[in-house]
Protein backbone atom coordinates (compact mmCIF):
# COMPACT_ATOMS: atom_id res chain seq x y z
CA UNK A 1 0.00 0.00 0.00
CA UNK A 2 1.47 3.55 -1.09
CA UNK A 3 0.36 4.83 1.87
CA UNK A 4 2.15 2.72 4.31
CA UNK A 5 5.37 3.50 2.72
CA UNK A 6 5.35 7.27 3.40
CA UNK A 7 4.22 6.68 7.12
CA UNK A 8 7.95 6.78 8.52
CA UNK A 9 9.51 8.91 5.51
CA UNK A 10 10.23 13.15 7.09
CA UNK A 11 7.54 15.48 5.53
CA UNK A 12 9.98 16.83 3.14
CA UNK A 13 11.29 13.65 1.88
CA UNK A 14 7.47 13.04 1.15
CA UNK A 15 7.01 16.55 -0.30
CA UNK A 16 10.46 15.93 -2.77
CA UNK A 17 8.81 12.59 -3.78
CA UNK A 18 5.91 13.51 -4.54
CA UNK A 19 7.14 17.38 -6.35
CA UNK A 20 10.08 18.98 -6.77
CA UNK A 21 8.75 22.30 -7.47
CA UNK A 22 6.59 22.44 -4.57
CA UNK A 23 9.50 21.53 -2.13
CA UNK A 24 11.87 24.17 -4.06
CA UNK A 25 9.52 26.57 -3.35
CA UNK A 26 8.84 25.62 0.23
CA UNK A 27 12.27 25.44 0.72
CA UNK A 28 12.90 28.63 -0.81
CA UNK A 29 9.99 30.26 1.86
CA UNK A 30 11.80 28.47 4.37
CA UNK A 31 14.95 30.01 4.20
CA UNK A 32 13.65 33.85 3.15
CA UNK A 33 11.88 33.66 6.07
CA UNK A 34 14.61 32.73 8.05
CA UNK A 35 16.83 35.13 6.47
CA UNK A 36 14.52 38.19 7.36
CA UNK A 37 14.14 36.80 10.55
CA UNK A 38 17.52 37.10 11.23
CA UNK A 39 18.37 39.74 9.82
CA UNK A 40 15.27 41.77 11.74
CA UNK A 41 13.87 43.19 8.08
CA UNK A 42 10.63 44.10 6.63
CA UNK A 43 8.20 41.43 7.02
CA UNK A 44 6.24 40.43 4.14
CA UNK A 45 4.65 37.75 5.27
CA UNK A 46 3.40 38.08 9.08
CA UNK A 47 2.24 34.84 9.65
CA UNK A 48 5.60 33.25 10.04
CA UNK A 49 7.34 36.49 11.56
CA UNK A 50 8.80 35.24 14.44
CA UNK A 51 8.87 38.72 15.25
CA UNK A 52 5.53 39.46 15.52
CA UNK A 53 4.70 36.73 18.43
CA UNK A 54 8.28 36.79 20.15
CA UNK A 55 7.47 39.24 23.19
CA UNK A 56 4.47 39.43 25.86
CA UNK A 57 1.66 42.50 25.75
CA UNK A 58 2.56 45.06 28.28
CA UNK A 59 -0.25 45.46 30.34
CA UNK A 60 -0.44 49.70 30.32
CA UNK A 61 -2.28 51.79 33.00
CA UNK A 62 -4.32 53.84 30.69
CA UNK A 63 -5.70 53.02 27.58
CA UNK A 64 -7.63 55.52 25.01
CA UNK A 65 -10.48 54.23 23.74
CA UNK A 66 -12.26 56.39 21.04
CA UNK A 67 -16.27 57.80 21.94
CA UNK A 68 -18.36 58.67 19.43
CA UNK A 69 -21.42 61.45 20.63
CA UNK A 70 -24.33 61.91 18.35
CA UNK A 71 -26.88 64.86 19.66
CA UNK A 72 -25.25 64.42 23.53
CA UNK A 73 -25.54 59.98 23.22
CA UNK A 74 -22.83 58.26 22.82
CA UNK A 75 -23.00 55.72 20.31
CA UNK A 76 -22.58 51.65 21.63
CA UNK A 77 -21.48 48.86 19.72
CA UNK A 78 -24.29 47.18 20.54
CA UNK A 79 -26.93 49.41 18.51
CA UNK A 80 -25.56 48.41 15.15
CA UNK A 81 -24.25 45.33 13.43
CA UNK A 82 -20.80 44.22 13.65
CA UNK A 83 -19.81 45.54 10.67
CA UNK A 84 -21.30 48.48 11.25
CA UNK A 85 -19.59 49.57 14.20
CA UNK A 86 -16.14 47.94 12.93
CA UNK A 87 -16.57 51.00 9.92
CA UNK A 88 -17.45 53.79 12.25
CA UNK A 89 -14.20 52.50 14.88
CA UNK A 90 -11.68 52.21 12.16
CA UNK A 91 -12.89 54.89 9.81
CA UNK A 92 -12.58 57.40 12.96
CA UNK A 93 -9.04 55.68 14.02
CA UNK A 94 -7.74 56.23 10.71
CA UNK A 95 -8.56 60.03 10.92
CA UNK A 96 -7.01 60.51 13.84
CA UNK A 97 -3.80 57.91 12.76
CA UNK A 98 -3.48 60.72 9.80
CA UNK A 99 -2.19 62.62 12.44
CA UNK A 100 0.68 60.26 12.49
CA UNK A 101 1.73 60.18 8.83
CA UNK A 102 5.20 62.20 8.87
CA UNK A 103 5.90 60.23 11.95
CA UNK A 104 5.20 57.01 10.34
CA UNK A 105 6.55 58.10 6.73
CA UNK A 106 10.00 58.79 8.71
CA UNK A 107 10.17 56.21 11.41
CA UNK A 108 9.73 53.30 9.38
CA UNK A 109 9.03 54.29 5.26
CA UNK A 110 12.23 55.68 4.89
CA UNK A 111 14.18 53.70 7.20
CA UNK A 112 13.19 50.44 5.71
CA UNK A 113 13.83 51.69 2.18
CA UNK A 114 17.42 52.95 3.98
CA UNK A 115 18.36 49.73 5.18
CA UNK A 116 17.65 47.85 1.62
CA UNK A 117 19.56 50.29 0.19
CA UNK A 118 16.92 51.99 -1.99
CA UNK A 119 15.66 55.43 -2.36
CA UNK A 120 12.38 56.48 -0.15
CA UNK A 121 9.41 56.94 -1.84
CA UNK A 122 7.97 60.08 -2.35
CA UNK A 123 6.92 61.92 0.91
CA UNK A 124 3.62 62.86 -0.77
CA UNK A 125 2.37 58.91 -1.05
CA UNK A 126 2.25 58.54 2.71
CA UNK A 127 1.09 61.92 3.93
CA UNK A 128 -1.93 63.04 3.83
CA UNK A 129 -3.06 66.56 2.85
CA UNK A 130 -4.88 68.90 5.28
CA UNK A 131 -5.17 69.31 8.87
CA UNK A 132 -5.98 65.95 11.41
CA UNK A 133 -8.80 68.10 12.05
CA UNK A 134 -9.97 68.89 8.69
CA UNK A 135 -10.57 64.77 8.33
CA UNK A 136 -12.34 64.61 11.31
CA UNK A 137 -14.76 67.23 10.49
CA UNK A 138 -14.94 65.14 7.06
CA UNK A 139 -15.45 61.97 9.54
CA UNK A 140 -18.24 63.48 11.49
CA UNK A 141 -20.40 64.23 8.13
CA UNK A 142 -19.71 60.82 6.60
CA UNK A 143 -20.89 59.56 9.73
CA UNK A 144 -24.13 61.32 10.08
CA UNK A 145 -24.87 60.22 6.66
CA UNK A 146 -24.06 56.44 7.29
CA UNK A 147 -26.44 56.36 10.34
CA UNK A 148 -29.13 58.20 8.22
CA UNK A 149 -29.51 61.02 11.14
CA UNK A 150 -27.99 64.06 8.17
CA UNK A 151 -27.69 67.29 10.22
CA UNK A 152 -26.76 65.39 13.26
CA UNK A 153 -23.80 66.86 16.14
CA UNK A 154 -21.71 64.83 15.98
CA UNK A 155 -18.50 64.90 18.62
CA UNK A 156 -15.72 62.48 18.79
CA UNK A 157 -13.21 62.29 21.92
CA UNK A 158 -11.13 59.83 23.38
CA UNK A 159 -12.46 58.04 26.72
CA UNK A 160 -9.66 57.01 29.28
CA UNK A 161 -10.11 53.45 30.74
CA UNK A 162 -7.57 52.85 33.82
CA UNK A 163 -6.40 49.15 34.42
CA UNK A 164 -6.57 49.03 38.08
CA UNK A 165 -7.32 45.81 40.65
CA UNK A 166 -7.64 43.21 37.65
CA UNK A 167 -10.86 45.78 35.76
CA UNK A 168 -10.78 48.59 33.30
CA UNK A 169 -11.83 51.65 35.05
CA UNK A 170 -13.20 55.13 32.93
CA UNK A 171 -12.12 57.73 34.39
CA UNK A 172 -13.28 60.97 31.81
CA UNK A 173 -13.64 61.63 28.15
CA UNK A 174 -10.51 63.74 27.36
CA UNK A 175 -9.51 66.18 24.56
CA UNK A 176 -6.95 64.02 23.40
CA UNK A 177 -7.61 64.24 19.47
CA UNK A 178 -6.55 68.11 19.14
CA UNK A 179 -3.21 69.71 19.38
CA UNK A 180 0.10 67.36 20.89
CA UNK A 181 -1.90 64.57 22.80
CA UNK A 182 -2.00 62.40 19.93
CA UNK A 183 -0.29 59.26 20.64
CA UNK A 184 2.05 58.08 17.46
CA UNK A 185 3.33 54.61 17.76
Amino acid sequence: MIIHQYKNDMFLKQVYRHSRWMFAGMLFFAIGQWVINFKGGMVFSPFFHYGMYSAPAEIRRDYFINVVIKDGDTLRGKDFKPPQWDKIQYTLHQAIASGCDTNFYNNQVSRLFNKAGLPAPDARLFINKGTKEDRIALYKTWLSKQIKHNGAQIDVAQGIYRYQTGAFIFLQPTDTLQGSNLLCH
